[in-house]
């Protein structure tokens, strides 16, 4: 037997931002994503896009990190939350993580919860920043710059 043909496929997930596939955010980009004027009971989402697009027929899961912060850190932490949702701002109408705070999110890789995306399946979700009501002012003036998440795709 000759002429045989053995390769690999591989699992390859892509980002975009905002709610499409216009602009590929690669490894180490900068989103432009900002939330600014935050507040004790302050709520806001940016959106974000995943693409399997894999040459094999896999399905990814989605796990997620925060690899950097810089800036009042110490006292920000334990006072903004992150989660990974559909919905609007308003309305939140699947909230996949649960509210983590950036400590948490930062102390492990963690399941975004969300479906695995199925060979060349696309979709939208919105990554959701909170401020409890109850924090108090503390946090005025601090900020955060350079967060960084960083997702990964697992083969299923």
């Amino acid at each position: 037997v000759a002429g045989i043909t053995i390769s690999s496929g591989d699992a390859n997930l892509k980002l975009y931002d905002g709610a499409g596939t216009t602009r590929e955010i690669t490894s180490g980009a900068n989103t432009g994503l900002k939330f600014e004027g935050l507040y004790p009971g302050f709520r806001d989402y940016g959106s974000f896009t995943f693409q399997n697009a894999s040459l094999s027929p896999i399905k990814i899961a989605l796990t997620g990190r925060l690899t950097n912060a810089n800036g009042n850190w110490d006292e920000l932490k334990n006072n903004i939350y992150v989660a990974v949702g559909e919905g609007t701002k308003e309305n939140m109408t699947a909230n996949y993580t649960g509210w983590v705070s950036l400590n948490s999110w930062n102390a492990s890789v963690r399941s975004l919860n969300v479906p695995s995306l199925a060979k060349d399946e696309v979709k939208t979700y919105n990554l959701y920043v909170y401020i409890p009501a109850d924090v108090g002012n503390g946090i005025a003036g601090k900020s955060l710059t350079n967060v960084a998440f960083e997702i990964y795709g697992t083969q299923e």
